[in-house]
């Protein structure tokens, strides 16, 4: 596991790695549009260091690099620069994912990046130059050419440097967050990319993290509305109070009646009526300048500055009051301040300010009107709104990288290495087990948090499993043995009674094993000739004439040829030796070893034309471990001594049994026998040194094993 100290090396070493991406990024974003711009080249190349990076960072590096150059622009050239950077997030997204599926060297592939960011380019920053900094194209389809031009050279550019700086600096550069043994790329998309039944770890996190920062954003993004615009009119409101007391200056509070009297044609009426179309035309936003007397019926015109294609209306006509205006009525007339008023009439969608201008008696005899259309505050809302929303999505895709990146490092890939690994686990041998220990010990998790904690915990739960492994392997063995070495007792019971038979139990399981055995270096029946399969064969082998228990002593023992009557007595111990087996089976009933044990007791006197016993059976109606035994059995009695005749030369016993396939040996039996012709010629020799003795060995398997 890792320490802490180490933990902070690699914090260290990540650091270095963002900071020298940084470095590369920025440097080669800012000196080529530092140089364009010196030189007033119609492109600026800006986005070589963000694609760069991207591709050999990935993806957290390549977007941090976008938002760092906009961010450095905007402070040195312009402020609209911010609104840019989510062109170059999307960028970065494109180019790392590109460069992660290999696109950037198949030259299949590469042409759709020429297609695809320059489009992204061109359609944002139309957006971003038109909606939100309001700024016009002279000529839309050069704007266009230009910017393609410019995002096709800046991808010539990135492959150059990719291909011509060295893949051992890519690599060392790539930002990976590993808390454990890194993993190949296919092990990290296998890892990634595990089915859940409903929605992964990741999937949920994205959602949660997305959601949330969408929920906040939306909530920061109303309440900023709303403060944006309170503000906008504070700030349009004081425009209008400014305009309409310094036009109030204009005026003469005493001659306002004098005014309306006069009319347009009197000089000093025409020259004040001029300056406040001056002051009304010189004021943006400001759509209507007028001075208004408040009587009963309506207000009373004083002043009333032209409109484009549009005159004012004449001093002295009386325009009635607007429903917007009754519940201030009572204030106007009074003449009061009143704040400002939104009104939607026949003149437009209106914020209106009323300045009192007031005579030497402090007595309001008239007021000057401003309005200001609520579709330029509107306007202005919509592209504060615009304006944040790009910053906001901008900066959700920097984030849901960021925590989703160190999800996967941290979370994702340690369980789904965890899982991957232990899917991979065998259990079948003391080496496989300590395989899977190895296995889990590579992956060296070192997160520091309950993952850990699990990893280490899983770890130890298998090093254990390994030491009850192998107590249970003990024990299984033990219980084999026993096993195997009470069948044997059993089968030298039975045998003793035979004083024809010798070491026969032995000799012909030997054989049995043989022929099996070659049969699996043959590559015959793979489908259930396994070691397992010879092992059941080979161990229930001795067991084959346990039906003679049942033989009485003198037609077992006679050393003369038997009775037509004592034969059909001795062929009874097949039937006998699988009614035993079957006994014991109904106890132990999913025993394959007893299964083969009772079809090499009952079937093993068949013959493979029909004409043996106790069922006539024939060809592969015979089980096949039973036509193995046949096989094995004969062979042995032929060259073996016995009360009733001499050991027979094993060249003649070879011939018989040749003769043999076909009619009483399963052919393919026979073939595989003499394949081994000369192990079951040594294994013969064998036994006879050992008979030879006259002390039978204490462990004859041990004995055979030694000798092998």
């Amino acid at each position: 596991m890792v320490s802490d100290n180490n933990f902070f090396s690699e914090i260290l070493v990540y650091a270095r790695k963002v900071a020298v991406l940084c470095f590369i990024g920025l440097v080669l974003n800012i000196l080529p549009a530092y140089i364009a711009q010196k030189f007033e080249l119609p492109v600026w190349l800006d986005t070589v260091g963000t694609m760069y990076v991207a591709a050999i960072g990935g993806y957290l590096p390549g977007i941090l690099i976008g938002f760092l150059t906009n961010i450095i622009n905007c402070l040195l050239v312009d402020s609209s620069f911010i609104y840019y950077s989510l062109v170059s997030v999307i960028i970065a997204l494109f180019a790392s994912y590109y460069y992660s599926k290999g696109y950037f060297e198949n030259l299949k592939s590469i042409w759709t990046l020429f297609l695809i960011i320059p489009i992204i380019a061109v359609v944002f920053d139309q957006i971003i130059s038109f909606v939100i900094a309001g700024i016009g194209s002279d000529n839309l389809l050069k704007s266009i050419g230009t910017e393609f031009l410019d995002k096709t050279i800046v991808i010539f550019v990135v492959l150059a440097i990719l291909r011509l700086s060295p893949k051992t600096m890519h690599d060392k550069l790539v930002i990976a967050f590993w808390q454990q043994n890194p993993l190949s790329r296919e092990d990290a998309s296998m890892t990634k990319n595990i089915e859940c039944r409903k929605y992964s770890i990741r999937s949920k996190i994205i959602i949660i993290i997305s959601g949330s920062i969408i929920l906040v954003s939306i909530v920061a993004t109303s309440l900023s509305s709303f403060l944006y615009h309170n503000y906008m009119i504070s700030e349009y409101t004081q425009i209008a109070n400014k305009i309409a007391f310094e036009s109030s200056k204009l005026l003469d509070p005493n001659e306002i009646d004098s005014y309306v009297q006069k009319g347009k044609s009197d000089g000093e009426y025409a020259q004040i009526l001029r300056e406040l179309s001056l002051v009304r035309n010189a004021t943006p936003h400001i759509e209507f300048l007028y001075v208004y007397k408040i009587i009963d019926n309506g207000c009373l015109v004083v002043f009333d500055t032209d409109q484009e294609g549009q005159p004012g209306e004449n001093p002295g006509t009386v325009i009635p009051f607007d429903e917007t205006f009754l519940p201030v009525l009572d204030r106007l007339k009074a003449g009061k301040e009143i704040d400002p008023i939104v009104s939607n009439d026949r003149y437009g969608w209106l914020l209106t300010v009323y300045y009192p201008v007031k005579n030497k008696d402090g007595r309001t005899v008239s007021y000057v009107g401003t309005d200001i259309r609520m579709d330029h505050i509107a306007k202005n809302e919509i592209i504060y709104l615009i304006q944040l929303m790009f910053l906001f999505v901008g900066f959700l895709i920097l984030i849901v990288f960021s925590v989703v990146g160190y999800v996967d490092y941290s979370l994702i890939y340690p369980i789904n290495s965890i899982a991957l690994r232990t899917s991979e686990f065998s259990f079948n041998s003391k080496t496989a087990i300590d395989n899977n220990i190895k296995i889990l010990k590579d992956l060296d998790i070192h997160t520091g948090d309950e993952i850990e904690h699990l990893y280490e915990t899983f770890l130890k739960m298998v090093e254990n499993s390994r030491k009850y492994t192998a107590e249970i392997q003990k024990q299984k063995e033990r219980v084999s043995k026993m096993q195997n070495s009470m069948v044997v007792v059993l089968a030298d019971m039975v045998e003793s009674r035979d004083e024809n038979t010798g070491m026969h139990i032995h000799k012909t399981a030997e054989y049995v094993r043989i022929i099996l055995e070659k049969m699996k270096e043959l590559g015959l029946h793979k489908d259930f000739i396994t070691d397992k399969y010879v092992n059941n064969v080979v161990n229930s082998a001795p067991l084959h004439d346990i039906g003679k228990i049942k033989i009485p002593d003198h037609i077992l023992n006679k050393p003369g040829k038997l009775t037509d009557e004592e034969f059909a007595i001795m062929k009874t111990h097949a039937a006998a030796g699988r009614d035993m087996i079957e006994k014991v089976i109904k106890q132990v009933p999913n025993s394959s070893y007893l299964r083969e044990a009772k079809s090499i007791a009952a079937y093993h006197h068949e013959k493979w034309d029909g004409t043996g016993y106790p069922e006539g059976l024939s060809g592969i109606k015979i089980p096949f471990s039973a036509r193995v035994m046949a096989v094995a059995d004969v062979f042995d009695a032929l060259v073996s001594k016995r009360i009733y005749k001499p050991q027979m030369p094993i060249e003649k016993a070879f011939s018989i049994i040749r003769e043999g396939a076909g009619s009483h040996f399963d052919p393919e039996i026979v073939e595989v026998f003499f394949a081994a012709q000369d192990e079951i010629q040594k294994t013969k020799e064998m036994f006879d040194r050992m008979e030879s003795d006259q002390n039978k060995p204490d462990n004859v398997e041990e004995e055979v094993e030694r000798n092998r």
